[in-house]
């Protein structure tokens, strides 16, 4: 039988017409001194960044919301899966402001969620 996998997972990628490089190390910078920020992996080709994270915390939004509006020519899109809460999510970042967020239940139902991202990246509103 097999382990049971992580509870709350999430995908980042960026991609875009700019500077994938200077991107990363920007982001590794702002991930060092995040004392939130949780263990992921990096998987990057030659057009595109991916970040994996297995977490308990949350997906560091803020770093790479920061991140972002130095490198507005890139996108980050996020997609997360929380089994514990039963809900997934999807996110995208540009120029450091939330363009886009929906989140729904794993099973399919309904829920109604609305979240705000303050001018550094920081939740400045999020009701359920």
């Amino acid at each position: 039988m097999a382990a049971p996998g992580p509870e709350f997972t999430a995908i980042v990628r960026v991609a875009g017409p700019g500077r994938l490089d200077e991107f990363r190390e920007h982001l590794r910078w702002l991930m060092v001194r995040d004392i939130d920020a949780e263990n992921y992996t990096e998987h990057h080709a030659r057009d595109t960044l991916e970040y994996r994270f297995e977490i308990e915390k949350g997906v560091p939004f803020a770093a790479f919301a920061n991140a972002s509006e130095e490198f507005p020519e890139l996108r980050v899109e996020a997609e997360w899966r929380n089994s514990r809460q039963g809900v997934r999510g999807r996110t995208i970042i540009q120029g450091g402001r939330l363009f886009d967020h929906e989140t729904a239940p794993i099973d399919g139902g309904l829920l109604a969620l609305h979240i705000e991202c303050g001018a550094q990246g920081e939740l400045a509103l999020g009701m359920a």
